[in-house]
């Protein structure tokens, strides 16, 4: 006989669904995928950070994260991938209204398709790269000197600041394309058209209509340059580690075993600091997606 569920000779219910159809189980996979590999570590880490040597509570981990040497190298990252992510979104939104604005359709397909493999391009390669390129002894350092020109002479280094701001766009510029191309795409000829009925000029689009109308795009693709660039660890590592205090770089100390005495746990205090700045980071992208959505669908 059928179930009740079921209806009358096998037939379904309209209405009824079985438990396998609703809606929320299409998300079984990420939620176990956000538990397992994101809210497991992240709740480790803010554990093991509140425990002394001991094994007893005790806030004085994240003290320690909060003061001295490791709040200068708190600051000096979030400095760092804020100028890199200002520089990266800056010109990527150059680059994809240069792209958009063109009519071919295979430079778009091109522009993606190495965007999205620059994007992901980076470690120990990438520092390579650019110390063969622009190092001490590489070959543009060479070149420029050869001219009468030696960067290095003139205060610049690849193993600084400035150094790793312009090696970071290397990846971080592609990303901002691959974010900032379907906003731009998805922009009406009518706007830009009604914007010249009125009078306007090409300028006055932009900054009436088009930059207002991309704001929120705009902001949650430099959020996410910025929360990459911070939590970069392999490029910087290999091309600064030894020069530039940075978060990632001391907590790969940290976990290589260089700890010092009494400071077991305070690597953990200083990866919940990564999680802290990137919750913040996701919660203003939310927004940002949000106020996106107002005009985008």
């Amino acid at each position: 006989m059928a179930s009740e569920s079921d209806g009358v000779a096998g037939v379904s219910v309209p209405g009824i669904k079985r438990w396998w159809q609703h809606p929320v189980i299409g998300l079984v996979p990420l939620l176990g995928y956000m538990a397992l590999f994101f809210l497991l570590p992240a709740s480790g880490v803010l554990f093991n950070s509140l425990r002394s040597n001991g094994g007893h509570f005790s806030l004085s981990n994240l003290h320690a994260a909060l003061h001295g040497t490791y709040l200068h190298s708190l600051v000096v990252s979030v400095e760092l991938s804020a100028v890199a992510a200002a520089i990266a979104s800056f010109i990527g939104l150059l680059v994809v209204v240069a792209i958009v604005s063109s009519s071919s359709r295979f430079l778009r397909r091109v522009s993606s398709s190495m965007s999205a493999v620059l994007a992901n391009t980076g470690g120990v390669p990438l520092a390579f790269a650019f110390i063969a390129t622009l190092g001490n002894f590489g070959i543009a350092t060479k070149l420029l000197a050869g001219l009468g020109f030696n960067p290095y002479v003139h205060g610049f280094s690849l193993y600084s600041i400035s150094g790793l701001v312009i090696v970071y766009q290397y990846f971080l510029i592609p990303m901002m394309v691959l974010v900032m191309l379907p906003a731009v795409e998805g922009m009406r000829r009518e706007w830009s058209e009604s914007t010249e009925n009125l009078g306007g000029k090409r300028h006055h689009y932009w900054r009436f209509v088009g930059l207002p109308l991309l704001a929120p795009t705009i902001l949650s693709g430099t959020l996410v340059l910025f929360a990459d660039a911070f939590a970069a660890y392999a490029t910087a590592s290999a091309i600064a580690g030894g020069v530039i205090p940075l978060v990632p770089i001391q907590i790969g100390n940290f976990v290589s075993g260089n700890v010092i005495a009494n400071q077991t746990h305070l690597g953990d205090a200083l990866g919940l600091e990564m999680v802290v700045l990137v919750v913040v980071v996701a919660i203003f992208y939310g927004f940002a997606q949000r106020r996106r959505s107002r005009w985008m669908y």
